[in-house]
């Protein structure tokens, strides 16, 4: 193979692979020609091998960067809310007895509201005509107007709806108009507030209120004052 370009590749064999090929290939090229699968045309891809940059040791993987979600400072909307499915609970597989004890807890979050054992202990008893003179009145109607009502077991009293009338359940989801409501029957309802007048029970306390007075967002309703305050009954 004097003057071959494979020459100088025959020589750096080491001798004991040297030894072992067979006499049909004395040199590096037979061997590769033989080996090499051949293109479409018939010709050798020995010289396109021999063009190439092999890589002697493996190369380092490049890491990978995966796309990060997108952090943002700002609320969702309300489109995108509605999109995402966040206004509305799934009307199945929702149990009454799951939200029993949710319920019991905002029999207490109510209970330390309200001070239903200041009033039991004075023996306040809710004016007909709302001329309350001990001043429990006004502040039982700001308190109720900005309270969570998630987990009370409200009722509907009287509605635009004839249907609606009388239904109950303990409140899972408020929007601005709305109350969603699991029933006994393990049904999910929603009421709209306008038009409707709701009650919830605290302590023995029923308390009455149209959802007139209500409509706002849950967050909104506790830290702003509302503009109108028609009179509750108790």
């Amino acid at each position: 193979m004097a003057g071959s370009s494979f020459e100088p590749y025959r020589h750096e064999l080491p001798t004991d692979v040297a030894k072992g090929l067979p006499d049909k290939f004395p040199g590096v090229k037979e061997f590769l020609e033989d080996k090499v699968r051949n293109d479409k045309h018939g010709s050798s891809m020995v010289q396109d091998v021999f063009k190439r940059y092999l890589i002697l040791n493996c190369p380092k993987s490049r890491k990978k960067w995966k796309n990060k979600p997108r952090i943002s400072a700002k609320e969702l909307t309300a489109r995108e809310k509605r999109s995402l499915g966040l206004d509305r609970l799934p009307k199945t597989g929702l149990q009454y007895t799951n939200f029993t004890e949710l319920s019991t807890l905002w029999q207490d979050y109510m209970k330390d509201l309200l001070g239903t054992e200041v009033l039991k202990a004075t023996k306040w008893i809710p004016p007909s005509d709302y001329n309350d003179t001990s001043g429990h009145l006004p502040n039982l109607q700001s308190k109720v107007s900005k309270a969570d009502l998630h987990g009370a077991i409200i009722k509907v009293e009287s509605a635009e709806c004839p249907t609606h009338v009388g239904r109950q359940g303990i409140c899972l989801m408020e929007t601005r108009h709305t109350f969603q409501i699991i029933s006994t029957d393990n049904k999910l309802r929603m009421m709209p507030k306008k038009g409707s007048v709701f009650s919830v029970e605290v302590d023995g306390f029923r308390f009455s209120f149209p959802g007139s007075n209500v409509m706002s967002r849950p967050a909104e309703r506790s830290t702003k004052k509302p503009k109108n305050r028609p009179p509750m009954e108790f």
